[in-house]
């Protein structure tokens, strides 16, 4: 997250909040509206994945999943279909279901405030281990992907009664 040309100034919330802290917790988050609309941009670091070097699995998957969401919407022109999205096409990559259940299963898009923190600043840049990219690509990716988890289970309960 170090800037290579000049210093960068972090407010981290998971260092600067007592978390156990009720009242602290409180008062900072009454804060942090103002925080985040007067930053220069938000950092979320969702962890470091190292085992399989799963931060590039799942950055590759939510990368990939963006992209398909990009191009069946005609470049987002089309919001419909990312809102109520019914596949047109094919996926025409194999989905690492791991890396995706291992994303969407990451304890900081479980946090009420992270909303207030992503919709305040004025650009949101996600850190998985080593790996960089938007935070809206990330969100498009997850919700593009939640109805193909549901055609993939659907398809199994098919195949499994034997339609």
């Amino acid at each position: 997250m170090r800037l290579q040309d000049h210093p960068r100034v972090l407010w981290i919330d998971a260092v600067c909040i007592n978390q156990d802290v009720v009242l602290e917790r409180n008062e900072q988050v009454a804060l942090m509206g103002r925080i985040y609309s007067q930053s220069s941009g938000n950092l979320v670091h969702l962890g470091d994945y190292d085992e399989d070097d799963m931060s590039e699995r799942m950055v590759r998957m939510l990368d990939a999943l963006y992209g398909d969401a990009e191009e069946d919407t005609d470049h987002f022109r089309n919001l419909d279909d990312m809102l109520l999205h019914k596949p047109q096409t094919d996926i025409a990559f194999e989905i690492d279901w791991v890396a995706i259940r291992k994303a969407a299963a990451i304890p900081w898009f479980r946090r009420l405030w992270v909303v207030q923190e992503a919709a305040l600043a004025p650009r949101n840049m996600v850190y998985v281990g080593s790996y960089c990219t938007s935070l809206f690509e990330v969100l498009v990716a997850l919700v593009w992907f939640r109805p193909l988890v549901r055609e993939k289970a659907e398809i199994s309960m098919d195949e499994a009664a034997g339609v």
